[in-house]
C-alpha cells in the first residue's frame, strides 16, 4: 500500500515539476475529449426535439390484436396469459413507463331481443358482447350510471355486483353507445335477451349509455364507432356469460402507451430492439397475434436519419480530430522528450522499464480523467453554442437554446476519445523507456527525416485528392446529388491540403539552404546563422510547422464550404419558390347553361373564373410588390398525336420586381 502511494506521489511530482508542458497536454487532450462530447450531445440535443414529431400520435403506442377469423377462436386462458405476458414481458422489454393499458375482449355475436312490457320482444339484431379495461376515462356517460361509483358507495356497489354475479337471474348490466338511442330506441334499464348457439340465453339490462369525449382522441384503441355493436360488461360478468362456450373469444385486442417523455436519440435504437424482442414473446404467448400498430416504422427512419446526420457531422469534425490528436501527439512528444532523461538515469540506476511504464501509465490516465471532466464540463455550452450558429463564425441563430443532456452514449464516446488521445503519449513512453544511456545519446545527436517523408506519404495523399477534385469537376448543375452523400465530397480537399502541406515541408528545407546560401554573400549575419539554425534543426519546428499550415489550409477550406453550402440552400429555396412568397388564391368559376343531356338533366359549361383583384394584396403591412402568376393544363392537338404540358401565364410588367434571380 505504502508503495503504490510512493508511486503516485512521485507521478504527481513530475507532473508538477512539468506543469507548463503538463497544461498544454490537457489542453489538447480536453480539446479532443470536448470535440467526441460535442458531437454525441449536440445529435442527441437536435434530434430529441424532432423524435416525438416523427411518430405518429400518440408517439409511442403498440396495439397487440387477435382475430378469430383469421386464427380460430381462443378462450380465457388464451387471453390471460397474453394480458400476463403484456404486463411482465412486453412492458419489461420496452423499459418505459405505462401511460396507459387498455384490454379488450369480445364474443362472436350474439342475437339481442328488447323485452316489451306487454308485447312481442323486439328484435335488435346481432351483437358482440364485450369487455373492456383502462379507456373508461375518455367515456362521457351520457345517461345511468357505470362501475366503479362514487368511493362512499364503491362497497354496496361491490356487494351489488357480487350479488349479480352470483345469481343467473337477475340481469346483467352493460353499458352501450348513445348511438343505439337514436337507431334502435334502447333506453336505461331496458332489458335485453342475449341468444347464441350453444349457450343459455342471458338477461342484460342497460345501465348506462355512453359517447365519447373525443371521436378523433389518438388514444383510442379504437375508433368509438367500433363500439357501437358492442355491449361492454365488467370482467366477471363477460366470462361468466361466455364460460358455457368453447372457446368464446372472437377478437382481443392489449393497447399499451408508454410515456417517451424521457426518450433521448440514443435511446431510439435500443428501442426498436426491444420492440423486436417484445413482438417475439408475445408471439410464443399466443400464437397467431399481430402488432398492426407501433413507432417501429417511425422509428426505423428516425434511426437512419440519425445515422445519416452523425456520419454527415463526423466527415466535417474529422479533420478538426485529426489535428487535435495531432497536437495531442506534438505536446506528449514534447513532454516525453523532456522526460526522456530523467527515464535514462533512473533506468541505470536499476529502476525496471516495467516501473517507468508504470508511472507513465499512472500519468497518463490522470491526465485522460482530468480531460474527460472538462469535456463534461464544458460539451453543454459548445452544444448551446453551435445551435446559435447560422453559418461559420455567425452565431444569429434565433431558435431556442438547445436542451443538453448527459447520456450514456455520450460519457462511453467521451471516455474512448480520452484515452484514445492519452494512448500516444504512452506509445511515445513506452518507445523511450527502451533506451539506456549510450541510445539516447546517440538518438539525441543524428536528425532523420520524418517517417512520412520516408514513406513518400505527402505523394500519396496527393494522389487520391487529385482525383477527387476531378470529379467534382464534372458533376453539378441541377441534377447534382446531395453533396452529403458522398464522403469523398468532403475528405478529398481534406487530403488535399495534407498533401500539400507535407510537399511544401518536403520542400521547406532546400529553399532555406538557398536562402541562406544567398545570404553569405551579404553582410546580414544574423539572418545567416537564423537561417542556417533552421537548416540543422529542421526537425524541431516540423511539427509545428505542420500544424500551422494544416490550420490555416483548413480553416479557409471550412470558409469556403460554409459558404457554398449556405449559398446552394438559397439557391434551392429560390429555385423552388421564386419569391419571398406564393398565395394560391382560390377563384369561383364561371358558367353559363348548355344543353340539356337526353335524361333531361341541364348541363354548365364554364367560361371564366372570378378572382379577387391581385393589387388588393398590396394593402397589407409589408407586402411591396405583388406580381400575378397562373399555371394551366393544355393540350396541342395535332394530326397524329396530342402533346399534353402547362401553360404560365406571368404579368410581365410586375414580375421582375418580385422573382428571384441569380446571373
Amino acid at each position: 500500500m505504502l508503495q503504490a502511494f510512493d508511486v503516485l506521489n512521485f507521478t504527481l511530482e513530475r507532473l508538477w515539476r512539468n506543469r507548463v508542458m503538463v497544461f498544454w497536454v490537457l489542453v489538447g487532450l480536453s480539446a479532443a475529449t470536448t470535440l467526441a462530447l460535442s458531437l454525441v450531445l449536440y445529435v442527441d440535443a437536435v434530434n430529441t426535439n424532432l423524435l416525438s414529431s416523427r411518430l405518429t400520435a400518440p408517439p409511442y403506442a403498440f396495439r397487440f390484436r387477435y382475430l378469430g377469423a383469421w386464427e380460430g377462436n381462443i378462450g380465457q386462458t388464451e387471453v390471460d396469459r397474453t394480458t400476463a405476458a403484456i404486463e411482465s414481458g412486453f412492458k419489461g422489454a420496452v423499459g418505459l413507463p405505462t401511460a396507459r393499458q387498455v384490454n379488450f375482449a369480445r364474443s362472436a355475436p350474439w342475437t339481442l331481443r328488447l323485452t316489451v312490457e306487454g308485447g312481442t320482444p323486439l328484435t335488435l339484431g346481432a351483437f358482440s358482447l364485450g369487455t373492456m379495461s383502462g379507456a373508461y376515462d375518455q367515456m362521457n356517460l351520457v345517461a345511468g350510471q357505470w362501475p366503479p361509483e362514487a368511493p362512499e358507495s364503491a362497497s354496496a356497489s361491490t356487494q351489488t355486483v357480487s350479488a349479480a354475479a352470483q345469481s343467473t337471474t337477475e340481469p346483467i348490466p352493460v353499458l352501450v353507445a348513445e348511438s343505439l338511442l337514436y337507431t334502435s330506441g334502447v333506453q336505461v334499464g331496458d332489458v335485453i335477451t342475449a341468444l347464441a348457439s350453444g349457450a343459455d340465453p342471458v338477461t342484460l339490462q342497460v345501465v348506462g349509455l355512453w359517447s365519447p369525449f373525443n371521436v378523433n382522441d389518438p388514444a383510442w384503441i379504437f375508433t368509438p364507432r367500433f363500439f357501437d355493436q358492442i355491449f361492454l360488461m365488467q370482467p366477471d360478468d363477460f366470462w361468466r356469460v361466455v364460460g358455457g362456450i368453447e372457446n368464446p373469444i372472437e377478437e382481443s385486442a392489449w393497447f399499451t402507451i408508454f410515456d417517451g417523455s424521457a426518450v433521448r436519440t440514443s435511446d431510439a435504437a435500443p428501442i426498436l430492439r426491444s420492440i423486436d424482442d417484445g413482438e417475439r414473446q408475445m408471439g410464443n404467448a399466443l400464437p397467431g397475434i399481430r402488432m398492426d400498430l407501433s413507432p417501429r416504422d417511425g422509428l426505423r427512419v428516425f434511426v437512419a436519419d440519425v445515422n445519416r446526420l452523425t456520419q454527415q457531422l463526423v466527415l466535417v469534425i474529422l479533420p478538426v480530430a485529426g489535428l487535435v490528436l495531432y497536437f495531442v501527439s506534438l505536446v506528449a512528444g514534447l513532454l516525453v522528450s523532456r522526460q526522456q532523461g530523467e527515464d535514462v538515469v533512473l533506468r541505470s540506476r536499476g529502476m525496471s522499464r516495467q516501473m517507468l511504464l508504470t508511472i507513465h501509465f499512472l500519468m497518463w490516465i490522470l491526465l485522460a480523467g482530468a480531460s474527460f471532466g472538462i469535456g463534461l464540463l464544458l460539451s453543454p455550452y459548445i452544444v448551446r453554442l453551435v445551435g446559435k450558429t447560422a453559418s461559420f463564425l455567425q452565431f444569429d441563430n434565433n431558435t431556442p437554446p438547445l436542451v443538453v443532456t448527459i447520456t450514456q452514449q455520450a460519457l462511453i464516446y467521451g471516455a474512448i476519445t480520452a484515452f484514445l488521445a492519452a494512448s500516444s503519449g504512452l506509445f511515445l513512453a513506452w518507445r523511450s523507456t527502451g533506451q539506456n544511456v549510450n541510445s539516447y545519446r546517440r538518438s539525441s545527436a543524428r536528425a532523420s527525416q520524418a517517417w512520412w517523408q520516408r514513406s513518400y506519404l505527402d505523394l500519396m495523399v496527393l494522389v487520391p485528392g487529385l482525383y477527387v477534385f476531378y470529379n467534382l469537376s464534372r458533376q453539378g448543375g441541377l441534377t447534382a446529388e446531395d453533396p452529403f452523400s458522398d464522403p469523398l465530397t468532403f475528405l478529398g480537399p481534406t487530403l488535399f491540403a495534407l498533401g500539400l502541406t507535407l510537399l511544401f515541408l518536403r520542400i521547406w528545407p532546400f529553399v532555406i539552404r538557398i536562402g541562406a546560401g544567398a545570404m553569405a554573400y551579404t553582410g546580414n549575419i544574423a539572418l545567416l546563422m537564423a537561417l542556417r539554425e533552421l537548416t540543422r534543426s529542421i526537425g524541431r519546428y516540423r511539427g509545428t510547422l505542420l500544424m500551422m499550415c494544416f490550420t490555416l489550409s483548413l480553416t479557409g477550406y471550412t470558409a469556403s464550404m460554409a459558404s457554398t453550402l449556405d449559398r446552394s440552400l438559397r439557391d434551392s429555396v429560390d429555385y423552388r419558390i421564386g419569391a419571398d412568397a406564393v398565395l394560391v388564391m382560390a377563384a369561383d368559376a364561371q358558367t353559363e347553361q348548355g344543353e340539356a343531356t337526353d335524361a333531361g338533366q341541364a348541363t354548365y359549361n364554364v367560361t371564366g373564373f372570378n378572382t379577387l383583384p391581385a393589387e388588393d394584396l398590396l394593402s397589407i403591412e409589408g407586402v411591396v410588390q405583388v406580381s400575378r402568376v397562373g399555371r394551366y393544363p393544355a393540350r396541342i392537338a395535332l394530326r397524329s398525336s396530342r402533346v399534353d404540358g402547362t401553360i404560365l401565364g406571368i404579368d410581365r410588367a410586375a414580375i421582375a420586381a418580385v422573382a428571384r434571380s441569380r446571373a
